[in-house]
């Protein structure tokens, strides 16, 4: 949702870790979500109640990732809220999430952090914070 003019925005070393803590967020919810959604396809009828609990927590707790994630890329509020709500409609979450995500791993990238398949490494972030 950002454009490359937004990205000459300038962030400190604690916000890029930030940045990097939230993303990682991001991307082990979806891998929750991922998994609590297979659990409901293939649950027993007796299950189907807590596998629904289960994904609606995953779920929450991507729209919080996304939220804290967008804060600390310093994006607007009103267009935060938007991508909150449109994180409930289904394949539009999708979209929502891998414009975050990529979002997040651009900065990363200008920062000079070797962004992984589930984010940034400790041992980077802890090679990052020495410099």
């Amino acid at each position: 949702m950002s454009t490359d003019g937004e990205m000459k925005k300038d962030f400190s070393k604690e916000e890029i870790v930030t940045i990097a803590k939230y993303q990682a967020f991001v991307l082990y919810g979806v891998a929750a979500v991922l998994v609590a959604s297979l659990l409901l396809r293939v649950s027993v009828p007796a299950l189907i109640l807590p596998a629904r609990g289960l994904y609606l927590l995953c779920s929450l707790f991507c729209v919080y990732s996304v939220f804290c994630l967008r804060q600390a890329e310093r994006e607007n509020i009103v267009l935060t809220i938007v991508a909150m709500i449109l994180l409930f409609i289904p394949l539009l979450n999708l979209v929502i999430l891998v414009f975050t995500v990529v979002s997040a791993t651009k900065i990363l990238k200008a920062a000079g952090l070797n962004v992984g398949f589930m984010g940034v490494s400790k041992e980077e972030i802890e090679r990052y914070k020495a410099q």
